[in-house]
């Protein structure tokens, strides 16, 4: 699986199995896998329609429990429900229109159709440049119980502008915040970990790391006690408080 970046001219390669492993309420196939996989899977019919109930399995989010898939008098969906342990709506996709012969061409996972590449023998360019610099810490608006933050350390250079922050407590963490490096060139960058959808973004989480890219800042979130869901929200927190940076 590739991420594009553009404003980055980066291309984020994730050496996984996604999305076979978890659900997927946007994509047709893991909707079918997840029917076929619940034994106790209940189909109601309704004024020519149909609703499909089946369970769901979102290892980074264990609150997910459930979903249900509203499908049209052809059979084809018309809208998927993500419901939590509580019963509670969590998640909500809408299909405006379902096309099952759609004609991809080659040219339609072609990088440079996406990404445009500087010519730099024309040019002085430097290999890689910083947005700005941070002016201060964005923190996150989630912290579990019994955590706070310890220290926050700033390391300013010519090519770098990185905030470092210690959380201790009961669920002590590192969360580095650094600005984000412009390419000239198109890179490549190997990324280890399941990808995972946050609010405007698409990050990289194993079982005690996390790194996502998100309004021009590079986070990296290290914990050797948050599960992956408390590494989640905290994410989701930090990107729902407001980014700061000065230009260079």
């Amino acid at each position: 699986m590739k991420v594009i970046t553009p404003s980055l001219n980066k291309s984020y390669r994730f050496e996984s199995n996604w999305p076979n492993n978890s659900s997927q309420s946007y994509i047709l196939a893991s909707l079918v896998n997840d029917v076929t996989k619940d034994k106790d899977t209940v189909v109601e019919s309704k004024n020519n329609q149909y609703v499909i109930k089946s369970l769901v399995n979102y290892p980074n989010n264990s609150d997910l429990k459930y979903q249900k898939i509203y499908l049209d008098e052809n059979y084809l969906p018309k809208k998927v429900e993500v419901y939590s342990n509580n019963d509670i709506l969590k998640i909500v996709v809408k299909f405006n229109d379902v096309d099952l012969k759609a004609n991809l061409k080659k040219i339609d996972f072609d990088l440079k159709k996406y990404i445009t590449e500087k010519d730099c023998e024309n040019e002085n360019c430097e290999d890689k440049k910083t947005i700005g610099t941070l002016k201060s810490a964005i923190y996150p608006l989630y912290v579990p119980a019994n955590t706070f933050l310890s220290s926050s350390e700033t390391v300013n250079s010519e090519l770098d502008s990185r905030i470092i922050l210690t959380f201790t407590g009961e669920k002590s963490f590192v969360l580095v915040e650094e600005t984000a490096k412009v390419n000239d060139n198109l890179e490549v960058v190997p990324v280890y970990g399941e990808p995972i959808l946050l609010n405007d973004t698409i990050g990289a989480i194993s079982s005690n790391s996390m790194y996502w890219t998100s309004n021009d800042i590079e986070y990296y979130l290290v914990s050797e006690d948050l599960t992956e869901s408390e590494m989640v929200f905290v994410a989701t927190s930090l990107n729902n408080a407001k980014s700061t940076l000065a230009e260079k």
